[in-house]
């Protein structure tokens, strides 16, 4: 059985550091069954892994580099506070420096940077990483690889926020399909590369999926075209361990619950749409993600999803089955039509930030999901509001976190707070005060819209969102 592996072939990098001046990223994934053919790699820097992976060429010009830097300075930042993925290499190449081995994440070597009569106009770092997304997925070999924005924004020579950054993603379209939260430009030659100019503060995300490991459904749903990937990895004769591994897909008869997805998807958008209308941010298109993703934190698994938009009004959604099937998807596509809260609305406290950027958004997907399907989405916040022994002066106490997190202990955890007992207090009152959620949703959309006019202006918004707060009964 073929082992999924991505390599990479160098790009004429230099003569493209010559036209751009910035982080230039190249990648270039092909499938190869090399690993079933040779016991040895053809070089040290080719990485050897279960899971699909990526290898980076990343070209930096001297001026970024700060010289006291170190590379296991962020190895092991990265390993240590395991806030990313991994780096899965067993050697790194720096042009002008040598090669040195890294046997171990937290007992990496600390080579500087050279400084030589040598050192020209930029330095060259090649490497392979892991997403913290596809380290869980250790039962078999992963048909998806992908990173969020953050992880990409990882650099060696840590930018700037306003630094140039290029991608230059050369992935075959025969053998992949390649997914971002950025526009793409196509390149007029060779249309298997692609590019994404930006800023590292702008850094986006990155979506690779090995094509025979998805079933590929296209749409127009409220005038919207959907583009969905499912996975069709079958998870009960897939396996993978230290001897080896095996990966079986599903017949083309057995995609049912792609067809009860598209299905799902022509319930929820048409209501999503006419309920947000008066905002105007409908998306010109959808793309989504379904993949088998297992996610862990402080031994509490929760479903993976999160949701992109790009400047152009495309939005993608990666997610999980499981969360495809629940409350969590129509969250997730709420978000595309919602107004986003800009860092510089400073006045905002982060209890008022993360009410009105997740709560309220959890509240209408709740109304949403409930009313377009068979789902229970209010009693089960209900029942687990119960069952856990949440109470209002724990929620006082949980406001008060500057961050939004998920963590053992209730205390310490902020997650429940937004998407479970705020979202149910805001439906109490709406039962309360008007005998169901339709006239408490628009009050909630007519709210954000009023704030989007009013460009979010504190002397204006202060006075109102405090009676706003009053009227949802979640003051805290």
């Amino acid at each position: 059985m073929h082992k999924l592996i991505i390599l990479f072939i160098f790009f004429p990098l230099a003569l493209l550091a010559q036209s751009f001046h910035g982080f230039d990223v190249h990648i270039k994934p092909y499938y190869s069954d090399y690993m079933m053919t040779s016991e040895t790699l053809p070089d040290p820097s080719w990485t050897v892994h279960l899971l699909l992976q990526v290898q980076f060429i990343e070209t930096i010009p001297s001026e970024f580099i700060n010289q006291r830097d170190t590379l296991s300075l962020y190895v092991n930042q990265l390993y240590r506070k395991s806030l990313y993925g991994a780096l899965i290499f067993p050697s790194v190449t720096i042009d002008y420096h040598e090669k040195f081995p890294i046997y171990s994440f937290e007992y990496a070597s600390s080579p500087k940077w050279k400084i030589s009569e040598q050192w020209k106009d930029y330095a060259r770092i090649r490497y392979s990483y892991v997403s913290m997304f596809n380290l869980g997925m250790n039962r078999y070999p992963s048909p998806t690889y992908f990173m969020q924005a953050d992880e990409l924004s990882y650099f060696f020579a840590r930018g700037r926020g306003d630094d140039k950054l290029r991608l230059s993603i050369d992935v075959p379209d025969f053998l992949f399909y390649f997914r971002s939260d950025k526009e793409l430009e196509r390149d007029t030659i060779d249309s298997d590369l692609r590019r994404i100019t930006t800023t590292v503060a702008e850094a986006p995300s990155l979506f690779i999926m090995y094509k025979p490991g998805f079933w590929h459904e296209q749409d127009t749903i409220a005038d919207i075209p959907v583009d969905l990937l499912w996975e069709r990895v079958d998870t009960e004769h897939s396996y993978a361990n230290s001897d080896s591994c095996k990966l079986v897909y599903l017949p083309d008869d057995k995609k049912e619950s792609v067809i009860t997805g598209v299905e799902r998807l022509r319930q929820v958008i048409p209501m999503i749409t006419k309920t947000t209308a008066l905002l105007g941010k409908s998306p010109n298109k959808i793309e989504l993600i379904v993949s088998n993703m297992e996610q862990k934190r402080y031994e509490l698994k929760y479903l993976f999803a999160f949701s992109r938009r790009s400047p152009a009004g495309k939005g993608l959604i990666p997610i999980s089955p499981e969360g495809f099937k629940q409350t969590e998807l129509v969250h997730e596509i709420m978000h595309l039509y919602m107004p986003k809260i800009v860092d510089h609305v400073l006045w905002l406290t982060p209890y008022e930030r993360f009410l009105l950027s997740e709560a309220l958004v959890e509240y209408i997907a709740s109304y949403i999901d409930e009313t377009t399907t068979s789902s229970k989405s209010f009693i089960e916040k209900e029942k687990r509001i119960e069952d856990k022994g949440y109470t209002s002066t724990l929620a006082r106490k949980v406001s008060k976190l500057k961050q939004n997190i998920t963590a053992e202990k209730a205390e310490e955890s902020s997650n429940w707070l937004y998407y479970t007992y705020v979202p149910y207090q805001i439906h109490k009152t709406a039962i309360k005060c008007f005998g169901g959620d339709e006239k408490m949703v628009q009050k909630v959309v007519e709210f954000l819209k009023q704030c989007e006019d009013q460009k979010w202006e504190e002397k204006q918004l202060r006075p109102q969102l405090d009676k706003f707060k009053k009227e949802l009964g979640v003051v805290l």
